[in-house]
């Protein structure tokens, strides 16, 4: 190939300008250092510090005050969901007996029967309602007359029972004093205390009526045969009574 007179090579210098330019590239986010030479260094720790220590505490404090209440929540449901408390249980019954609200109602009625002297002067129970409750509870509605001199009147009472087993045999027992309902007579006509006479006359009917009606029907149950009363609990529309063989 034949010279070409009008080239001139490149100097050295001219060959480093002339050479391809590097792609340009994005300058990447230094991360931040904890300078402790910085002058703010000590007063931003300190701030951390305390922000930490303040969620740690806080977060103890939602922990124990969240677990307190699911242990109260806990107890409250395994309180309310176990049935009314054994009395006197000594063992597994041989023989449980589930008598219906209705059942006990009737027979009361029966033993009633319209008219039966409690054995206070001036006081007869005309009829009874029985109300059972969950906690082996017995309740009453009772309506006695009252005969005072020209007075008479009926009075209404609502009545709290706790039944229970005592001596082998069912027993009621009053819990605080009757609720007696509205009646017309002033009580200052009366000659005695009407609170403390209906007290006595449902004490009568719960040990003389009640409590005899239950423990002879359960006996008579069984035909003669010898049982004793080891347990009893109730529920809103039944009672069950666990017996054992002597």
């Amino acid at each position: 190939m034949g010279k070409n007179r009008d080239y001139q090579p490149y100097t050295p210098t001219e060959r480093t300008s002339i050479q391809p330019r590097q792609p340009l590239q994005r300058a990447l986010p230094v991360a931040a250092r904890d300078d402790p030479s910085h002058s703010l260094h000590g007063t931003y720790r300190k701030k951390m510090r305390g922000v930490r220590l303040r969620w740690f505490i806080s977060g103890m404090l939602i922990g124990a005050i969240s677990g307190i209440l699911v242990t109260l929540g806990l107890s409250i449901l395994a309180v309310t969901s176990v049935p009314g408390v054994v009395q006197s249980f000594t063992g597994q019954p041989d023989v449980s007996v589930a008598i219906n609200e209705g059942y006990l109602n009737r027979k009361a009625a029966g033993r009633v029967n319209g008219s039966y002297p409690t054995g206070i002067e001036g006081v007869t129970l005309t009829s009874i309602a029985l109300d059972l409750q969950e906690g082996n509870r017995m309740d009453l509605r009772p309506v006695f007359r009252v005969d005072a001199f020209f007075l008479q009147f009926d009075v209404n009472a609502v009545v709290m029972n706790d039944l229970s087993v005592k001596d082998d045999k069912l027993a009621l027992a009053m819990v605080g004093d009757p609720q007696l309902g509205n009646f017309d007579v002033p009580l200052g006509l009366l000659p005695f205390d009407l609170n403390k006479t209906i007290t006595d006359a449902v004490n009568r009917v719960n040990n003389e009526v009640l409590a005899v009606e239950l423990n002879e029907s359960i006996q008579g149950s069984f035909n003669g045969s010898e049982f004793t009363i080891e347990t009893v609990t109730t529920t809103d529309t039944e009672m069950v009574v666990g017996m054992k063989e002597p």
